[in-house]
């Protein structure tokens, strides 16, 4: 069973798709935004949460780098002339969304061919890859992971403007660089690739370090874009139908249903009685999520890289809870994380043994793993 940091319960990881800077699940961003944040040291990141800090910003300056990472990014017509604005200006906007607003890729005359690679399609399962194509990064390997393929690709870009900086699995782009102005834009449309889950396989860190080699050096101002993320839903503004004849399929959708709606209230009115709708039993699908989750951290029976995957969310958990430095793992450590967690000294001291040893070792038994499983539930256990 795996442990779900910062909880005294057990539980299976949410697979769920926040890419939130703030979360630590597999599909959170929390690895990413802290590796960009390692990476421009002299910036202080400031964060765009509102409607108003996005479509109210300020050109004056150059050598502006804003990041926005979010499953989708529906910009409205407002929004997205702030961001061409933004890059006309000289300044830099990285986007790594799945689903883009038409608003602003048809004024970049870019399409995207949107596979959404997490529709919970789980005998989709494999190991998966993408890499850097771009003749400025030397290292253009493949990195992957276990999990919903990559197929998201940009089938529409003009090359005079465009220059194709990343490959899906299939050798289609996933990632593009539009030169707008006196600025760039970079659209990526594989926002796994910045997961928890995926950066901490095997050394698909370095996707994202070479990747920030090619984003400015040392940019004016660092911005990190929480808008898209919190605001998944397509832009709400105006009226509702105004959003929904923006475009021309649902507008004759919208209508065609309007039409049918009407037929049946004046040939159905006549009814005596409404037809009884027949309600098909609720299926239980625990068991094959279940399955799943296993079979995702567990097919390869890597018994090395989940112990690691448990210590790095235990040391997290410490972290948080009883404000300690995790980096020095010595007898005053100890001291101290026993006498704040009220767990006892030598049970503390068996734990990190365990711990200690998990790390150096390159090979780890199931009795390890189990042994480690069950020193944890117990510490969360008996602690205050």
């Amino acid at each position: 069973m795996l442990v779900s940091c910062g909880s005294d319960k057990t539980s299976l990881p949410s697979l769920r798709q926040t890419f939130s800077k703030d979360d630590i699940i597999p599909f959170g961003t929390k690895v990413a935004y802290n590796l960009i944040q390692q990476t421009y040291p002299q910036n202080q990141i400031q964060e765009l949460e509102t409607e108003k800090e996005v479509a109210d910003f300020s050109y004056d300056d150059t050598g502006f780098f804003c990041i926005c990472i979010a499953r989708n990014v529906f910009a409205s017509k407002d929004e997205a002339g702030s961001i061409l604005n933004y890059a006309n200006a000289g300044n830099t906007y990285f986007i790594s969304a799945e689903n883009i607003s038409s608003e602003l890729l048809d004024t970049l005359g870019v399409s995207l061919n949107g596979i959404d690679e997490y529709n919970d399609d789980w005998s989709s399962l494999k190991n998966t890859y993408l890499s850097l194509s771009s003749p400025l990064v030397k290292d253009r390997s493949g990195y992957g992971y276990f999990f919903l393929p990559f197929l998201n690709s940009f089938t529409k870009y003009d090359p005079a403007t465009t220059r194709v900086l990343g490959l899906n699995e299939e050798g289609h782009p996933d990632f593009i660089v539009i030169f707008y102005g006196k600025g760039k834009i970079f659209l990526h449309c594989a926002p796994g690739a910045f997961s928890n889950y995926f950066l901490l396989q095997h050394s698909n860190y370095k996707y994202l370090q070479n990747l920030l080699a090619l984003m400015p050096a040392t940019p004016q101002h660092l911005y990190w874009d929480d808008y898209y993320y919190k605001h998944n839903s397509p832009p709400s503004s105006g009226s509702g139908l105004r959003v929904l004849f923006q475009y021309l399929a649902m507008k004759w959708a919208f209508w065609l249903s309007l039409i049918l709606l009407l037929l049946y209230i004046i040939f159905g009115g006549k009814r005596k009685q409404r037809i009884v709708p027949v309600l098909s039993p609720m299926k239980n699908t625990t068991v094959a999520y279940t399955e799943t989750v296993s079979r995702l951290y567990l097919q390869k029976k890597d018994n090395k890289n989940i112990g690691e995957k448990m210590i790095t969310y235990f040391f997290e958990y410490i972290r948080n809870q009883f404000f300690l430095n995790t980096n020095h793992l010595n007898e005053e450590f100890i001291d101290t994380l026993s006498r704040k967690s009220g767990v006892p000294k030598e049970t503390t001291a068996a734990l990190f043994k365990t711990i200690t040893d998990i790390q150096q070792q390159g090979v780890v038994s199931d009795q390890q793993l189990l042994s480690l499983n069950k020193q944890i539930e117990n510490f969360y256990k008996n602690r205050n």
